[in-house]
């Protein structure tokens, strides 16, 4: 099982979406991001059919591609052919890449080896507190019969640090009347409130019985290292990266 994501670098896009930008919806030329993804896909010796895309809203939608589905071209070269308002995926179709798109929301990568099901969900705050997680592995288990999820292996990609995600007065407070579960997740320091969302993901994680020792994040914060990763909070006219799972 391969997991991993792309970086800023090694691509055609000029400007602010210098130079591997895989978006599509941000405002950069359509064929420089094409151009990027055919690098991609040749790095990799997969077609553009083997890649799948979500068009991703913030929302908790969530799709089962099941490998006896006939589907394909799934959003590589256009938006109108990806997953619509989607934020989470997931197949038991080995020959697919799935592909969470991020630039500071955190990308989580998910493979069960018993029941051989590889998921991808985009995992912004408002996902996040809305059940994402729980409503992904919900439907895992709805489809899958053998599902199980002390057998889940977790990859957690870069996103935005906590100390490096102040939010304003207006969030802790949405917090504390609509999501109290997660004001715990908010911390104070000079003045200034932020939110831990990596902390917040691995504690949904862990309450639906995922163990801790299969949850792997790879400690990179986007706004910190913005020669490498795209970051919409440094600038909001960025790029995204490419956050992807599966099998060799």
């Amino acid at each position: 099982m391969i997991v991993g994501f792309t970086t800023r670098n090694g691509g055609v896009s000029q400007g602010n979406y210098f130079s591997f930008n895989l978006g599509l919806h941000n405002g950069d030329s359509q064929e420089s991001v094409i151009k990027n993804r055919e690098i991609l896909a040749q790095k990799f010796n997969k077609r553009p059919e083997d890649f799948v895309f979500m068009n991703q809203t913030h929302s908790t939608n969530i799709v089962f591609l099941d490998k006896n589905d006939n589907y394909k071209n799934c959003g590589f070269y256009n938006e109108s052919s990806a997953l619509q308002d989607t934020d989470a995926v997931f197949t038991n179709d080995m020959t697919k890449i799935l592909c969470v798109m991020t630039a500071d929301c955190a990308p989580l990568l998910f493979y069960e080896p018993l029941s051989k099901i590889i998921g991808a969900a985009h995992c912004g705050w408002r996902g996040v507190v809305n059940g994402i997680i729980s409503k992904t592995f919900e439907k895992c288990l709805e489809k899958i019969l053998d599902f199980d999820l002390k057998n889940v292996r977790v990859f957690i990609g870069p996103n935005i640090c906590g100390n490096c995600y102040e939010v304003g007065k207006d969030f802790v407070e949405l917090l504390n009347k609509q999501y109290s579960n997660y004001i715990s997740f908010i911390f104070e320091k000079n003045g200034k409130f932020y939110f831990d969302l990596e902390k917040a993901i691995i504690n949904d994680l862990k309450f639906l019985g995922v163990q801790r020792k299969k949850i792997f994040n790879c400690k990179l914060c986007t706004f910190e290292n913005t020669s490498q990763f795209y970051s919409y909070r440094f600038n909001n006219q960025t790029g995204r990266m490419i956050n992807f799972i599966f099998c060799n």
